[in-house]
């Protein structure tokens, strides 16, 4: 079975999940792409793919606050009374 077909199937057997047991979802996995996986093992894979997505979306989020932080620093540093400006001394 291609790597593709038994992503699929793992993608279903996630959704699974929501009904049935670990245990369940792994040997009906197993029996679906021919390829053995333990209740535990399942567990696993599908705990680190949460953290990883959790993590993602944390990242995604402060490098989104960041870039705002950046675009308010600028913007005063440029357009604020008092901002600092240089001044062409050789004129």
């Amino acid at each position: 079975m291609p790597i593709s077909l038994e992503l699929e199937a793992l993608d279903l057997a996630k959704r699974h999940l929501k009904q049935y047991s670990y245990r369940a979802v792994a040997h009906w996995l197993s029996k679906e792409t021919g390829r053995e996986i333990g209740h535990t093992g399942l567990k696993k894979r599908v705990e680190i793919e949460q953290k990883r997505r959790k993590a993602a979306a944390i990242k995604r989020k402060l490098a989104k606050w960041l870039k705002e932080t950046l675009e308010e620093i600028e913007k005063l540093e440029t357009k604020g009374v008092g901002a600092y400006a240089e001044i062409d001394r050789d004129s």
